[in-house]
């Protein structure tokens, strides 16, 4: 982080007893010392050449590096509309970045009132820009790289017949034109796309504060954005919808889900992320209830679950991981399904590719346990509760299985025993006097219980109470949860 002198911030030990000139380059030096006295590297990007060059050049043909200084919000002068979109984000992020180094600096030793000091000035110097700030950046680059975002003079339409206006969000009375991929363009509204993204208010003011030529169309100024059509579409279909504030549209399908979540996050439409989360919430389980009313996992057949998968990584759902993870464990593939797999285990993100070879075998582990000491299967021998009165007509009360083939049924339960347990539970358990059938159910659902808890271990996953922690709606709803789940 530079000052307006272009001089390196401090990276020795900062003195929390002197209160700083430049609140938000001190704040991030601490950090810096703080991560690499924890083993942590702060400045990857002094590697990317490295790892490009050791990819070969069957990856990349040649492979260059340039330092250069980006502004932390648009205070320099003669910036073009580029520059000032690309400083405006920087802004945003690095205030969304603020409250992140604070645990690492208070475990390093600094005070928390000075920390707190830190983050709070720090935060007043970004939004109102009092310090003339520059983020040093490397690049790295193997072939010409499209901008996100351009202005280029005024576009003559008939130059540009190949422009397709969009079927469904082209507005004629709308103010702002955005290009999509491929050659597509909606006519929107600046101020409800403002209203509901920070990024775009922060667009249109830093746009309207600057006497520059503009792309336009038909008079109307014309943005041109690095996103697919189809991607901006299923965003709109939420955003412009009757109803306020944005509803999803009926029965939205996974893939537009995942398009609005794309859109949403990187323009940050916080409001319309929320709805989409929601959504997928509602249509994807995610919590031991969802998983008893559907044992089978039926919603993810062919690639689903990998694609719930990928998309729970790249924004942030930890929360739909470890039943998606557990349905790809436990598919039951056969012989001639070579090529489905290929497909399903091609589309993992590596990391979790592993965590599914892994898991089978731990979950399998855990099944064999919970076998032994289950009297069904016929590997272990129990009596009666009430040998007296009904050792003669319980099945428990004699040495053989309760199933007919105990083999068939052991098979299917180390392959997936959470769904054992869930559908074993509503077995009618001929053969069994009552009391031994309620004992049975009861071992099931504690099994179960404890089962579902393991999953985050078995996948090597973050733990449900911390994944889940921000997701319950109250604290009623969840106590409501809890209960229903112990006394299954």
């Amino acid at each position: 982080m530079l000052g307006e002198d272009f001089e390196a911030c401090v990276k020795g030990k900062v003195d929390p007893s002197v209160p700083p000139e430049n609140n938000t380059a001190t704040l991030l030096a601490g950090f810096h010392e703080a991560a690499q006295a924890r083993g942590v590297k702060t400045e990857a990007f002094h590697y990317f050449r490295g790892w490009l060059e050791d990819m070969g050049e069957s990856a990349w043909s040649t492979v260059g590096e340039k330092i250069f200084y980006i502004p932390v919000g648009p205070w320099q002068e003669r910036m073009t509309d580029k520059d000032r979109h690309i400083a405006t984000l920087m802004n945003l992020n690095l205030i969304r970045f603020l409250a992140s180094p604070r645990p690492t600096l208070l475990d390093y030793g600094y005070p928390e009132q000075v920390v707190d000091s830190w983050i709070e000035k720090a935060e007043e110097e970004l939004r109102h820009t009092t310090k003339k700030i520059l983020q040093p950046a490397g690049l790295q680059k193997s072939a010409d790289m499209e901008p996100q975002l351009t202005f280029k003079g005024e576009v003559d339409p008939i130059v540009n017949e190949s422009l397709v206006p969009h079927e469904k969000h082209y507005y004629e009375d709308g103010n702002i034109i955005f290009i999509a991929r491929p050659n597509t363009i909606f006519r929107l509204y600046r101020g409800l796309l403002a209203r509901h993204s920070e990024v775009m208010a922060s667009m249109f003011r830093v746009g309207s504060d600057q006497e520059t030529s503009q792309t336009a169309i038909n008079g109307v100024p014309a943005v041109k954005l690095d996103d697919d059509a189809e991607d901006w579409s299923h965003l709109l279909d939420f955003l412009l919808t009757p109803n306020v504030p944005p509803y999803p549209p009926p029965s939205p399908s996974f893939e537009s889900l995942v398009s609005v979540l794309k859109i949403s996050s990187k323009y940050m439409f916080d409001t319309i992320r929320e709805s989409a989360v929601w959504h997928l919430r509602a249509t994807l389980p995610s919590t031991l209830d969802d998983f008893i009313e559907n044992p089978g996992l039926t919603m993810y057949f062919d690639t689903k679950a990998a694609q719930v998968v990928s998309a729970s990584r790249e924004y942030d759902l930890p929360e739909f991981l470890p039943l998606a993870l557990y349905a790809i464990t436990t598919y039951a593939w056969r012989p001639t399904d070579v090529d489905a797999a290929q497909r399903v285990y091609c589309a993992l993100p590596p990391e979790d590719l592993a965590r599914t070879v892994v898991g089978r075998t731990r979950i399998h582990s855990e099944a064999l346990k919970l076998a032994y000491k289950m009297h069904e299967h016929g590997l272990t021998n129990y009596t009666c509760a009430q040998p007296i009165t009904h050792s003669r007509t319980c099945a428990k009360g004699r040495p053989e299985a309760l199933w007919l083939k105990p083999e068939d049924a052991l098979d299917e339960f180390l392959r997936n025993p959470l769904r054992q347990l869930v559908i074993r539970d509503s077995c009618e358990f001929h053969g069994l006097c009552k009391p031994c059938a309620e004992a049975i159910r009861a071992r099931m659902a504690a099994d179960l219980q404890v089962l579902y808890d393991k999953l985050p271990e078995i996948f090597q996953l973050t733990p449900f109470a911390e994944s889940q922690a921000s997701d319950c709606p109250s604290a009623a709803d969840s106590e409501d949860s809890h209960e229903t789940l112990t006394n299954f």
